[in-house]
């Protein structure tokens, strides 16, 4: 008796593989839809809050000291979303003029050099709001803070580092010029790969 020559064998097959199909569906679709989930689990904190919790268990920030941060952050983060805002609000006005075929192009570079001076007065006033964090600090939290804003800076910025153990990265360097560091040494965080 051939088994695969069988139409029963066949029909059973395929109504097997139906079932396993729609019940691995069914179930992928109940795991997303799931009443009360959304994503990622439901957060009690702001992020505010949450960087103060931080603050607190990583500097030892007081209560008081918390509450100065958290109004501090409000003002930060009012004045960052104006500054872009603007900055959104002259890419759609500059983006937009293509459209206008009568555009001044001289005022699309206003615009953008206006763009850049918004720029410029976020940083301003990010590096005055770390300031401000770090006059917070006691003289003891201060060297915490100096150690975090250090690895902060080398997480935004791999190249941010003393130029005695800066990585030149490879494809920077001159052709067959070794990397500075000796061998056995890593590589500074953030730093290329070692090849």
């Amino acid at each position: 008796m051939n088994y695969f020559s069988n139409k029963k064998f066949w029909t059973f097959v395929i109504i097997l593989l139906l079932v396993i199909n729609i019940t691995a569906m069914v179930t992928i679709w109940l795991q997303r839809h799931r009443p009360g989930r959304r994503g990622a689990p439901p957060q009690s904190q702001r992020p505010a809050e949450a960087t103060a919790l931080f603050l607190k268990t990583e500097l030892g920030f007081s209560e008081e000291q918390v509450g100065k941060f958290l109004r501090m952050q409000d003002d930060f983060l009012e004045q960052n979303g104006k500054r872009r805002r603007s900055i959104g609000n002259l890419k759609r006005e500059i983006y937009g003029s293509l459209i206008d075929s009568s555009a001044d192009s001289s005022i699309n570079d206003e615009r953008i050099a206006r763009i850049g001076r918004e720029y410029a007065e976020i940083e301003k006033f990010a590096f005055q709001y770390f300031q401000k964090l770090k006059n917070l600090c006691t003289p003891e939290q201060r060297e915490k803070f100096d150690l975090l804003l250090g690895q902060i800076l080398m997480k935004i910025d791999p190249m941010h580092q003393p130029p005695h153990k800066r990585e030149i990265p490879s494809h920077l360097r001159k052709r067959g010029e070794k990397s500075p560091h000796r061998k056995g040494h890593p590589p500074p965080p953030g730093g290329p790969p070692p090849m």
